[in-house]
């Protein structure tokens, strides 16, 4: 899962741009997001490319992406 700067990504055009990709962010298994489902009262269910335990229940929020140091 990317965190992006999306003011940077409109003005830029494009999700890969420079500056648009604040972090990287993944599971603790390394899997990749393979489904998100919104739940209720900012619950999502995240659905991963894990054989087994692939279903992880998690609080969305927005985060300000100037606040996250970037990855090095």
């Amino acid at each position: 899962m990317d965190v992006v700067d999306l003011a940077q990504a409109l003005a830029d055009g494009r999700a890969w741009g420079s500056g648009v990709r604040v972090r990287t962010l993944t599971f603790p298994s390394r899997d990749e997001l393979e489904g998100y489902r919104p739940l209720t009262n900012g619950f999502g269910l995240f659905v991963t490319s894990s054989r087994e335990g692939n279903l992880t229940v998690g609080k969305v929020k927005q985060i300000d992406p100037r606040k996250i140091e970037p990855e090095m």
